[in-house]
């Protein structure tokens, strides 16, 4: 077989082992620093830079980050408490847990031909 699909692409995510890195420098960040920050973990993949808009009280984010995922939660534990704080580029970065947005995780709509209000669409 040339290509196999990739499998359980959630895990990470569902596994609490993927790692978002906030407020990352708006340059392009060079890749050789996350490699000597993260040397010594098993990082199974990275994300490229994200680019997101800051929420208002808190305009002092640079409004870029990067995931990345770790092959054990307990790895991904000793990252959040080691780099959280790091100085690079001048920024603070932020490291924490990457959840997915709560409109992704509940549902408004109970199954039973009904929802919340009565329009039938959020």
């Amino acid at each position: 077989m040339l290509y196999e699909y990739p499998k359980d692409l959630f895990a990470p995510l569902r596994e609490n082992r993927r790692i978002i890195f906030e407020n990352i420098p708006p340059q392009h960040y060079p890749s050789y620093q996350f490699y000597e920050l993260l040397h010594g973990y098993n990082v199974m993949s990275a994300s490229r830079p994200i680019k997101t808009n800051p929420p208002q009280h808190a305009a002092y984010l640079s409004g870029y980050s990067i995931k990345f995922d770790f092959e054990t939660k307990e790895e991904a534990n000793i990252v959040v408490a080691s780099c959280n704080g790091h100085v690079t580029g001048g920024r603070s970065l932020f490291v924490a847990r990457s959840k997915l947005p709560l409109k992704y995780t509940v549902s408004w709509d109970t199954g039973r031909g009904g929802s919340h209000n009565k329009t039938g669409r959020d």
